[in-house]
């Protein structure tokens, strides 16, 4: 049972999803941080960070400022996240995350943390050399830890309560039940938005993605810096990251899927992943990449606008009718 006094439940209380959830960012942590320390200490490689990789790296020459990313950022990111879910501290410097949102901060961070980590391994296999099943084991806990972010148990187990999340004087809309969205007749503004700034970013990545696999789009010199040269390739990951996944999320959002607003918001997350990727890759080389970094943020802000918890009474059970004496 949850704690009236404002101080945290057991731990052996949360719900599976909760702890597994922090049991995979406490290993995430802890490993990101071993491989930032060593980084740091041997800045021009060692028989695990091969020196030589440098060389494929753009505007890097040394491996502290990844080491600073992997170790600061995401490793320490993720321990963080984890004390979240374990002890739900109630910090009033993200209250705007929790207003946002309607759960505690940590349900964010935890996301933020799996994207994060998706984006450090699509990173790796792009610009190393050489593969390796470690790469395989963190794609896996990166979905893992967005997957279970989506899940109604963690979602209704970090909805906010004011007893345990709200700070004194601070406010906080109520939070509904884990029921799906709101049971609206009409989309809201920022809905509509979301479907017009996703409609186009798939036709567009579609008609994109045509023209590299078919020779249409000439990349000149660029070509030789794609992955395995392959333009083809190129455009069927175009296709399927910008194209086919804001179609699925369109087509949720028209008819009204519960999963919807996580889908707009993994729209965002995955355009400006592919951005960064792109410039990693290819260099900056077209106005249009910095249009597109601030279209996919401007997508990410406008998902964490909706409402992503249902109509308020939607799970509360009818009243029985007694039959009289």
């Amino acid at each position: 049972m949850g704690s009236t006094t404002g101080l945290p439940e057991p731990i052996r209380s949360r719900p599976w999803t909760v702890r597994v959830a922090a049991g995979l960012l406490i290993f995430v942590g802890v490993t990101a941080v071993g491989g930032g320390v060593e980084m740091w200490l041997y800045p021009y490689g060692n028989e695990f960070v091969r020196t030589e990789w440098l060389r494929d790296l753009p505007l890097i020459d040394t491996w502290r400022l990844p080491g600073l990313v992997l170790g600061a950022g995401l490793g320490l990111g993720s321990l963080v996240s984890a004390f979240g879910l374990l002890r739900r501290p109630r910090w009033r410097w993200l209250a705007p995350v929790q207003r946002v949102t309607g759960r505690h901060w940590s349900w964010a961070a935890t996301g933020v943390s799996g994207i994060a980590l998706g984006g450090w391994i699509l990173l790796e296999v792009v610009l190393l050399p050489q593969r390796s099943i470690i790469e395989a084991l963190y794609g896996i806990l990166a979905a893992g830890l967005v997957g279970l972010c989506s899940t109604a148990s963690l979602r209704r187990s970090l909805a906010l309560t004011p007893d345990r999340d709200v700070a004194p004087g601070q406010q906080v809309g109520q939070a509904a039940p884990e029921r799906g969205l709101p049971d609206r007749r009409r989309l809201l503004r920022r809905e509509r938005v979301l479907i017009g700034l996703e409609t186009f970013l798939a036709v567009s990545a579609v008609g994109g993605a045509v023209g590299l696999t078919t020779g249409g789009m000439d990349l000149g010199p660029v070509t030789a810096d794609l992955p395995f040269a392959s333009p083809v390739l190129a455009g069927a990951a175009l296709a399927a990251v910008n194209g086919v996944l804001p179609g699925v999320v369109v087509v949720a959002a028209v008819s009204r899927r519960s999963w919807a607003p996580l889908g707009h918001l993994v729209v965002g997350a995955a355009l400006v992943l592919w951005i960064v990727v792109q410039v990693a890759v290819i260099g900056p080389v077209s106005w249009l990449q910095p249009v597109f970094l601030g279209y996919g943020l401007a997508v990410v802000g406008l998902a964490l606008r909706l409402p992503l918890r249902p109509t308020v009474g939607a799970a509360e059970t009818p009243a029985r009718v007694v039959p009289g004496r």
